[in-house]
């Protein structure tokens, strides 16, 4: 029988817990950053790799698994006795003087999957480069870790309990004035959606409302992903308080949800928007702005107009970290949520972004609707939306085939103007609508992009988007 063969996606390796994602393969993983970490060129001390997991189904025995095989290798492990946050094992990473982070997570994937993201010691996703020589480095066959070795574990000399959330409360407390943001923290009723940030969240505003804050693995049956459909319970928790905003963050905390007192999703690309606005009309910070392929074209125009420089980058979060390291960014973002800011790690942060917001709203004394309306009546005004169709792998193939042939000219009465094909495939009707194709990097799908004026001409386009390949 053929060995499953590991692989890593946009973000990370991601499996189905039980048929591909097992301790078998983990401990193969182990094994393949061992052997990458004794290759390199280190200083002169002790390999050393951090490890977290998340509330998914077996994080902690996968997280016990994989140290047990780097230990094997005469490589330190630090390791919290809790679940945590991706970003959190980020920061860790680089403030521990860690070779590499890894964090047991699939994200906003369906309960049904785990995942696990390396990170380098800067602090941010691992690059292509070092993801294909740690694949390129797993072996075919391992040895499965016996049950003393998960009893000799607690106790072994090579590994070391970190309090993962005192070294992230100290980051926060160096940027936020805590004291104030907690004098308004029961204007937010905040949605953990059954993943790694409750337990902190709930420690760090102890009087704020918060929904979803128990670890559950099957997340209700509901993707923890910070989007409108997965989001109603928010919803209904607004309905019920007079609270200003709704808070959310994904699975591993490092993606960003928001929702107005009205109930209605603010997306990523409006949260983008909204702190670009704040860090440079509010604070007075300036830089590059980085953004995924698939983001509104509303971020080009308001870089125009506070005269920021744009680049736009393949998706996948590991592209605009690698710039960050490089040059002097202020905000690098993409439309799934993941968002980074000047001051902090080369790494998406849910939570360190709704700080910025909740101090936007403090130190402005205005709400999120008319910090809104002034960006609004400088771009105007839009709408985006996204569509996830689970696809049989022979029909995604036969649409990907199709647009790698020939060039669409019409969907319906829009005719194409021009195409980019970067990272999917493009189609601009004029400056400010398009239709975009592209298959997911981290589950079986075909994702269609649509940006227009109104929500009726988005879903229009999804629609004809659907038509032309007849799906």
């Amino acid at each position: 029988m053929e060995r499953y063969q590991i692989k890593f996606g946009t973000d990370g390796w991601r499996a189905l817990i039980g048929r591909e994602f097992t301790v078998e393969n983990v401990v193969r993983v182990g094994k393949g950053i061992a052997n990458y970490l004794k290759k390199s060129e280190k200083p002169q001390r002790e390999l050393r790799v951090v490890i977290g997991f998340d509330t998914r189904f077996g994080g902690k025995l996968f997280a016990e698994s994989l140290a047990i095989s780097l230990i094997e290798e005469e490589i330190d492990v630090l390791m919290d006795d809790h679940f945590t946050t991706t970003p959190m094992i980020s920061l860790a990473s680089n403030k521990l003087d860690c070779d590499l982070g890894v964090i047991f997570t699939a994200s906003h994937n369906p309960p049904s999957y785990q995942g696990l993201k390396i990170k380098g010691s800067y602090g941010g996703p691992a690059f292509d480069s070092m993801v294909h020589e740690i694949v390129d480095l797993i072996p075919e066959k391992v040895s499965l870790p016996h049950n003393q070795e998960y009893e000799l574990l607690k106790s072994h000399i090579r590994l070391t309990k970190v309090d993962l959330d005192l070294l992230y409360t100290e980051t926060i407390i160096q940027r936020f004035n805590l004291d104030a943001l907690k004098k308004d923290q029961k204007h937010y009723v905040f949605d953990a959606m059954n993943g790694s940030i409750q337990r902190y969240i709930q420690g760090l505003f102890p009087e704020m409302s918060c929904i979803r804050v128990d670890p559950d693995p099957t997340f209700k049956g509901v993707s923890p992903e910070p989007i409108e459909k997965n989001m109603l319970p928010l919803r209904e928790a607004l309905k019920k308080g007079k609270y200003k905003l709704g808070l959310a963050v994904d699975g591993d905390a490092d993606r960003i949800g928001l929702m107005d007192a009205s109930g209605k999703v603010i997306d990523a690309h409006h949260i983008m928007l909204i702190l670009i606005w704040y860090l440079v009309e509010y604070k007075g910070q300036s830089g590059k702005v980085v953004t995924g392929f698939s983001s509104t074209q509303k971020i080009k125009t308001l870089c125009k107009k506070l005269g920021l420089e744009l680049e736009i980058v393949k998706i996948g979060f590991k592209h605009s970290s690698a710039i960050m390291l490089k040059e002097d960014v202020l905000l690098a973002g993409e439309e799934a949520g993941g968002i980074a800011t000047k001051g902090h790690i080369p790494e998406r942060d849910g939570l360190w972004n709704l700080l910025l917001i909740m101090e936007m709203l403090h130190v402005s004394r205005k709400s999120i609707e008319e910090i809104q309306k002034e960006i609004s009546d400088l771009i105007g005004e839009f709408d985006y939306f996204r569509l996830d169709l689970p696809l049989s792998q022979n029909k995604m193939d036969l649409i990907i085939q199709q647009l790698n042939e020939a060039t669409p000219s019409h969907f319906g009465d829009y005719k194409v103007r021009r195409s980019e094909m970067l990272d999917g495939f493009k189609f601009y009707f004029n400056d400010d609508e398009w239709l975009m194709f592209r298959t997911s990097g981290t589950e079986p799908l075909l994702r269609i992009y649509a940006e227009s004026h109104t929500k009726e001409k988005t879903r229009n386009l999804i629609e004809l988007g659907r038509k032309h390949f007849n799906i």
